[in-house]
């Protein structure tokens, strides 16, 4: 799979500071067309030492 395969991102941090050093790392892999994307602010994640989660849907081409 390529990234260029994602079809939507959800990001979800637990600080809006945050932000700052994934939208540069994804810049780093993530090219136009860029997929639908969210960020979302949360209070934290099941693993206290979790700062970013991320949940990206991506379509396969399958030969039958």
């Amino acid at each position: 799979m390529r990234l260029t395969s994602l079809t939507q991102v959800l990001i979800y941090v637990t600080d809006r500071e945050h932000l700052a050093t994934v939208n540069s790392l994804y810049a780093e892999y993530v090219r136009e067309p860029y997929p639908n994307r969210a960020a979302i602010i949360v209070s934290g994640f099941a693993r206290e030492e979790m700062l970013v989660e991320m949940v990206a849907y991506a379509t396969l081409e399958v030969d039958v």
